[in-house]
């Protein structure tokens, strides 16, 4: 398998790797941010019309839920 390739293939079957598209969100939000190539290569304008806005929503709202979950203040501590 390539590195930068989600797609798996076994000798019967082949499928998207959850762990690499779930490294690929969470990366996102570390150094990175998540972007559109259908807007960046202007195939489309904008998300309205696009049947893939649903799944991108889906996508930036568990970025979001990753950033607040992994950055939560779990004790406080003063150095006086």
């Amino acid at each position: 398998m390539d590195e930068n390739e989600i797609r798996m293939t076994t000798e019967y079957d082949e499928y998207f790797d959850k762990k690499d598209i779930a490294i690929m969100i969470r990366d996102s939000t570390l150094d990175c941010e998540l972007g559109c190539s259908l807007i960046e290569d202007e195939i489309v304008n904008d998300c309205c019309g696009c049947s893939l806005k649903f799944i991108c929503d889906k996508i930036d709202k568990v970025a979001e839920e990753y950033i607040e979950e992994t950055t939560k203040v779990v004790s406080n501590f003063s150095c006086e």
